[in-house]
């Protein structure tokens, strides 16, 4: 079994039906969107470089979600991998620091532990395997800093 989740930026994939602007698959996809939205994490990890020599702190942005009611997220490993502090902003726009856990440079993924967290709403996951091409995905997350976004899409292939 594989996980629905993609990873350029990332982002929870959910299939959703054939939707199409103001379509009967419409409401298929806004559920969707309502069930998986509350799970998204927006992580702003300070990470350390070397600028012309000096040390300086950068702040990069990026996406995850929550995959466990007590706080674990899984994001992207360039995203969170080397940083200093990973602060996370979640769906009630609650600031919490988060811990890396875990990275994996060859596949791309980190996993944080939010600290503090309980009770957290879960991202619900499916199996890849059972993706057919040409079923509706979402894609969701904070691409280039843009918290909560929504994007629609059709899975072309499922074998690459």
């Amino acid at each position: 079994m594989k996980t629905i989740a993609t990873f350029m930026i990332p982002l929870v994939l959910v299939a959703a039906g054939c939707a199409t602007m103001g379509g009967p698959g419409e409401g298929a996809v806004l559920r969707a969107k309502d069930n998986v939205i509350p799970s998204l994490v927006h992580i702003r990890p300070v990470k350390e470089t070397f600028i012309g020599g000096q040390r300086r702190e950068v702040v990069v942005e990026g996406s995850g979600f929550i995959i466990s009611p007590d706080g674990y997220v899984v994001t992207n490993e360039h995203v969170a991998g080397e940083s200093t502090l990973v602060r996370c902003v979640l769906y009630d726009r609650t600031e919490v620091d988060a811990e890396v856990v875990g990275t994996d440079r060859f596949t791309d993924i980190a996993v944080l532990k939010l600290q503090d967290g309980a009770n957290l709403p879960a991202a619900r996951l499916g199996d890849s395997d059972r993706l057919q091409s040409g079923q509706t995905v979402l894609a969701m997350g904070s691409p280039h800093g843009l918290s909560r976004s929504v994007s629609k899409g059709i899975v072309s292939v499922t074998d690459r």
